[in-house]
């Protein structure tokens, strides 16, 4: 049976076209997630989520290049929309 790599499963890493794109996992002290999302060349891009310290989606939209973009929407603690800026 062939032997897999462990590189083969870690975190992506792709370089395409000169960019760097990585998935980004971001903690708080207590070790619970705070955030999770992509950067490109380091900076935030694409869909972000922010994480309440029980693990619930709290917020999530997009990055374009460390700004934010288009529609952003808040979540209750059920998971319901609550708001959309």
């Amino acid at each position: 049976m062939p032997r897999a790599f462990p590189f083969l499963f870690a975190l992506p890493l792709l370089i395409a076209c000169g960019e760097v794109r990585e998935e980004v996992t971001i903690t708080r002290p207590s070790g619970s997630i705070l955030a999770k999302g992509w950067r490109v060349n380091g900076q935030k891009n694409g869909t972000w989520s922010i994480f309440s310290e029980d693990g619930a989606v709290m917020r999530s939209g997009t990055y374009d290049h460390d700004r934010k973009e288009g529609t952003w929407t808040g979540y209750g603690p059920s998971g319901a929309v609550l708001s959309e800026s």
